[in-house]
């Protein structure tokens, strides 16, 4: 499987009052599945996200915005309307974290968290 994300420099603002940050921009995953077929998504300009859902605590080791954020951003928009499988959104979420150079520390860290702990964001 490969994912292309892009564009790759996510535009978003902060809102302050509810926490959250509003992408300023569609942006358009494609994914190639191993059988050549591909499937094409589009998070639309104004999705609300929380980029990466980095505990606090945590922050220190993982920020909450470095290359992980348009994976991120896509696993949120995934977890949210549904439009792939827990199983694959979490797949999908850390190969494309492998393609944005995320270190293999991080990514596994981040890839386990939400494999063994996002059950309860994931709405489809």
């Amino acid at each position: 499987m490969r994912i292309k994300l892009f564009p790759r420099d996510p535009s978003f603002k902060f809102i302050s009052d509810q926490k959250r940050f509003i992408m300023l921009k569609r942006t358009t995953a494609i994914i190639t599945n191993d059988d050549g077929s591909r499937e094409t998504y589009h998070i639309p300009k104004g999705f609300s996200t929380d980029l990466a859902s980095i505990p606090r605590m945590a922050r220190s080791v993982i920020p909450q915005i470095g290359h992980h954020v348009l994976p991120a951003i896509f696993h949120d928009y995934c977890y949210r309307v549904g439009i792939l499988s827990k199983k694959k959104s979490d797949r999908v979420f850390l190969i494309a974290m492998e393609n944005f150079g995320v270190n293999c520390f991080i990514r596994n860290i981040m890839h386990r968290s939400v494999k063994y702990f996002g059950d309860s964001s994931y709405k489809g």
